[in-house]
């Protein structure tokens, strides 16, 4: 395969190590409603090459994984990059673009873009991508953040044009592109244009006479190209985190689809914390709150995670702090809240009842200890019927991680069984952190393991799980295609 090599000064090309991995054979039986469930089966493990950078010592590749069709982009935001000045090296980031190869059906390196600022921008910490473009975010660029818009003319070709945004307040500290989001075009909707959301959670005082870190969350339209639409701010009390998580998505009722932007807001209330949902109006400067959670107890960070797929929102509140079975001490495992949106032909809109994985883990076998594992550190709705919550810290004192697979069946969300499930094949070694971050599809899934120990550095070089899901019976057959109303698969 030929390499591509973007017309852009901050891109470098890319080859990296590629580490196939044999089909895996199914784990066992699902246990809901007594039916066996499918599962994910790995395909390939990925990793990147730095060549051409500085030495490496922490790229943490895998900190952020975003996929979509048949690409997939994975931020490694500790990346070592020397700026256009000579001698000035720094952590500034890389961003690594796969594309799947239909023919072999895998995973082939396609880009690397870095970023040679002279700041330690750490591009690639959270990462969005749709059909033409992938949005990454910078949150240490200069004084308040930045934002990478990457397009390109279709889904099939190479990214080959670039915008930056800096901090829309102009503040020190802000930490714009903590979270990023986008969705695409959707003609007949209440948004005909591409929009993107980039999160900036300890902004402060933006706009004047609102006092303390409140958060906020910038609005992009891409009209002959990205621009800012406007700002939301968070709830004028110190330290909420507004804008740590940010989701888009298109939502019943059809037609008219209404654009929803899920903003994540952790620190609210003793860090309970919330997530607030709001509905775009006849503008792109027009946002009206529609619903709000409140999370469940006291420091659980509700809200550090959201993702939103038709009617499913799956909220990760990784600090939840359940009681300890052997020594009825509280200890901090995490836990995913998943809420429904449902939709009447009429258009009247209404949200259920949290449905909350109650404890994250069965107790182990000596019944003295709950793994803080910080569950729901990243969450992923994959269809509107399945759900990926990430536990990085599983399990306690080890730290390779695990990702948990929730289903609907028969109106129960449900564990499939065989998945908690771990790196297979090589098996990941301790601190590798797996499930940090989640990204996929009906079809596809990409899980981050960003600590994977590099035995020559000591330090973290990171890698990328990529699973199909139930390759070996069904794969590119009717659970691969969309078949959803116009304006198609959300």
């Amino acid at each position: 395969m030929a390499s591509r090599r973007p017309s852009l000064p901050a891109c470098a090309l890319l080859v990296p190590v590629l580490v196939s991995q044999p089909h895996q054979a199914r784990a066992g039986a699902d246990d809901l409603l007594g039916v066996p469930a499918p599962v994910h089966t790995l395909l390939a493990t990925l990793a990147g090459d730095y060549t051409g950078l500085p030495d490496q010592l922490d790229p943490r590749f895998g900190f952020a994984v975003a996929l979509h069709g048949d690409t997939l982009a994975v931020g490694a935001p500790g990346t070592r990059v020397e700026a256009a000045l000579p001698g000035f090296i720094n952590d500034r980031g890389a961003v690594f673009v796969f594309r799947r190869d239909p023919a072999s059906n895998t995973w082939l390196p396609d880009q690397r873009f870095d970023y040679p600022s002279l700041n330690a921008g750490h591009c690639g910490h959270s990462l969005a991508l749709n059909d033409n473009t992938l949005l990454v975010g910078c949150p240490m660029h200069g004084s308040g953040g930045r934002v990478v818009f990457h397009g390109r003319a279709n889904s099939g070709a190479p990214f080959s044009s670039v915008q930056f945004f800096d901090d829309q307040s102009v503040q020190n500290g802000a930490r714009c592109g903590t979270s990023v989001a986008l969705v695409d075009s959707a003609p007949g909707t209440n948004s005909i244009l591409p929009m993107a959301a980039v999160g900036c959670p300890e902004r402060r005082d933006f706009p004047a006479n609102v006092v303390g870190l409140v958060g906020g969350v910038d609005i992009y339209r891409n009209f002959l190209g990205w621009q800012p639409a406007t700002s939301l701010n968070g709830p004028a009390i110190t330290v909420t985190g507004f804008g740590q998580s940010v989701g888009l998505n298109r939502a019943g009722p059809a037609p008219g689809m209404t654009l929803l932007l899920a903003i994540g807001v952790p620190g609210l209330g003793s860090s309970n914390g919330t997530v607030r949902v709001f509905a775009m109006g006849n503008t792109v400067a027009d946002w009206t709150q529609e619903h709000q959670l409140t999370g469940l107890s006291t420091g659980s960070r509700f809200g550090y995670s959201v993702h939103m797929r038709g009617g499913r929102l799956a909220v990760g509140a990784p600090e939840r702090r359940f009681t300890n079975p052997g020594t009825l001490d509280p200890v901090t495992a995490g836990s995913l809240s998943i809420a429904t949106r449902a939709c009447t032909f009429q258009g009247t809109c209404s949200w259920s009842a949290v449905v909350t994985e109650a404890l994250p883990l069965p107790p182990p076998p000596n019944a003295s200890a709950i793994a803080q594992m910080r569950m729901g550190h990243a969450v992923h709705a994959l269809t509107p019927d399945r759900v990926l919550a990430g536990a990085p810290f599983y399990p306690a004192a080890q730290w390779t991680g695990q990702a948990r697979h929730y289903q609907l069946a028969g109106g129960t969300w449900g564990l499939n069984s065989s998945e908690p499930f771990y790196p297979q094949g090589a098996a990941a070694p301790a601190t590798a952190h797996f499930g940090h971050s989640v990204s996929g599809d009906d079809t596809w899934l990409a899980i981050g393991a960003p600590l994977y120990p590099d035995p020559v550095t000591e330090g973290a070089s990171g890698r990328v799980y990529v699973y199909a899901w139930d390759f070996d019976d069904t794969l590119f057959d009717h659970d691969f295609e969309c078949s959803a109303p116009e304006p198609g698969c959300i």
